[in-house]
């Protein structure tokens, strides 16, 4: 038995030495559509270090395999050793590449393999989106597809969009996402955190899979028409091994609305208004304070203002001071906005303030629908010392002194055309209305810095009033083990926090920006929040070796209710 074993070896070694070196390339698939999955693979009866030029852009896919076989050439009786290794991945972008040559290094020499050449094309049918997932897609390694609430919409109407991935295997975290686009202006907020990876198992047509939903957006499409979402591209890992991902795309149909009322304010979705006055009884001249509170869910931020129909007697000054009191969720800006206005009550007696009315289209039930407030009745002392404006108050019945009318003055025509430049009367006629336009000019612009001043202070307030409601809704998610959703509450109090103190409410920074400009009027606050915002980030995307602790939550109270 052993002889016959080393007759087998020796005629083995005899033949491998007798053989002439072969290296060969193999690609699985000629033409592939990006982010399809394709296989190299290298055949050689030359055992040494295997080097494959690959294209640039070649994503390395997560299956590596390697090894040896003998196989019988029954020609000539001889067996031959082949050695053998293979590479999955894929090209993110269209175009023709080239793959090889593969090089085999033995001792001094070096032997060379074909080359194969592929075609990467643009998948025309990747842009649909019929909510299935086919068998194809179930085949690959791990896919993707576009998530669309709604695949037809109202202009104006929120829906939401998001990424969802599905893997064979369990995946640990992704790389070089590529969020979908769109086409046109589309207004989009962000829902939630783009960044950590919640993995769930899920069953589809019997097969056992991994998923989960990354970069979640609701959407506010500003034109009609056909909105095309572009599929997103990712590279899905398992510790160090990888595969490129390219998903399906979608459409959503956004339909015009129809012909709206006079009253339409705008608004999408379901809504309503209230109304309070600052009293119900009055001096003549007095001002009151009316303020409209419109509370719903849709694209609540692009409402417009009121349009007030308000009665003779009744005149507004100034714009009204706008509070916005809502947050993007899943059914579009969802809370209040608030239009408080100054009105000087120019009667006397017992008035109507008649009810505030506006009209939005509601998009389940696909008509316009009206809300209005309630009716005032206020009561209006008279006060003989106020003198109505006649021009902004015509019509009114309003009782004033008649004006006192001098004896007219008879002026020769000749007297009149002399010298009118030389007369005081011309000057103090010259002067007067430029007097008082400078007077009146400096007044209103006292007047609009004071109510400029106002605004800044009340949207401060309003601002750090909720974020420590962000505070304290994230305690509660802590309580709750909830650290995916603290840390981001968390985070989004500071920032909130932060932009009070800057004063750019408005137009609020994030990011290095914010810290950035924190540091230059007060450092150790942007120190404090510093940590606490790459505490939170790290909470999130540490797949839970971090969480949120007492500590933090601590460090965050002291820094909201500190004096500033």
């Amino acid at each position: 038995m052993r002889i016959i074993l080393l007759h087998i070896a020796v005629l083995s070694v005899l033949s491998c030495l007798g053989q002439k070196a072969s290296v060969l390339l193999h690609v699985d698939q000629k033409d592939v559509k990006p982010g399809e999955i394709l296989t190299v693979t290298v055949k050689a009866n030359v055992q040494g270090e295997i080097d494959i030029e690959l294209p640039p852009g070649f994503v390395h896919g997560y299956n590596i395999m390697n090894g040896m076989e003998q196989e019988m050439d029954y020609s000539t009786g001889k067996i031959e050793t082949i050695y053998y290794m293979s590479q999955t991945g894929a090209m993110s972008k269209e175009g023709t590449y080239t793959f090889g040559p593969a090089l085999i290094k033995k001792g001094g020499k070096i032997y060379k393999s074909n080359t194969v050449s592929v075609t990467v094309k643009k998948d025309v049918q990747q842009n649909t989106n019929t909510g299935e997932i086919t068998s194809k897609q179930l085949r690959d390694p791990a896919f993707g597809v576009v998530e669309c609430s709604r695949n037809s919409i109202y202009e104006g109407e929120p829906v939401l969009i998001s990424a969802k991935i599905y893997s064979h295997f369990n995946p640990t975290h992704l790389e070089n996402y590529q969020s979908y686009s769109m086409d046109g202006v589309i207004e989009k907020h962000a829902l939630g955190n783009n960044q950590r990876i919640l993995v769930e198992e899920t069953k589809i047509k019997g097969m056992r899979l991994y998923s989960f939903t990354h970069d979640k957006n609701i959407l506010f499409p500003t034109s009609n028409g056909k909105l095309n979402v572009e599929p997103f591209k990712m590279i899905l890992r398992r510790g160090f091994e990888g595969i490129p991902i390219t998903s399906s795309g979608a459409t959503i149909e956004v339909k015009p609305l129809p012909k709206a009322p006079a009253e339409f304010s705008g608004g999408v979705g379901e809504f309503t208004i209230t109304r309070s006055l600052s009293g119900s009884t009055f001096k003549q001249g007095e001002v009151l304070k009316m303020t409209l509170v419109i509370n719903g869910k849709g694209n609540l931020h692009n409402l417009t203002e009121p349009n007030l129909q308000l009665p003779k007697g009744f005149i507004v000054y100034g714009d009204p001071i706008v509070k916005e009191n809502f947050q993007f969720t899943s059914r579009g800006a969802e809370g209040s906005v608030s239009y408080e206005y100054n009105i000087q009550i120019t009667r006397y007696g017992d008035l109507t303030l008649p009810a505030t009315r506006l009209a939005y289209f509601d998009p389940q039930k696909e008509k316009y629908i009206y809300i209005q407030t309630n009716g005032d009745e206020i009561k209006v002392e008279k006060d003989l010392n106020f003198k109505p404006d006649m021009d902004t108050d015509a019509g009114q019945t309003v009782m004033v002194d008649p004006p006192k009318v001098g004896p007219m003055r008879s002026t020769s025509s000749t007297s009149i055309l002399s010298d009118p430049f030389g007369k005081t009367e011309f000057f103090i006629g010259l002067g007067t209305p430029v007097a008082l336009a400078f007077v009146f000019g400096l007044y209103f612009r006292r007047r609009k810095n004071r109510t400029d001043a106002y605004r800044t202070k009340a949207s401060m307030e309003t601002s750090r009033k909720k974020a420590h409601d962000l505070f304290d809704e994230a305690l509660h998610a802590y309580k709750q083990d909830q650290n995916e959703n603290a840390s981001l509450l968390l985070e989004r109090c500071v920032t909130l926090y932060l932009n009070s103190i800057l004063g750019t409410i408005e137009h609020p920074l994030s990011g290095s920006a914010l810290l950035n400009a924190c540091k230059e009027i007060d450092p150790s606050t942007a120190e404090q929040a510093e940590n606490i915002i790459d505490s939170c980030q790290l909470a999130r995307y540490s797949m839970g070796q971090a969480d949120i602790s007492s500590d933090l939550l601590e460090k965050a109270r002291k820094l909201l209710n500190s004096e500033r």
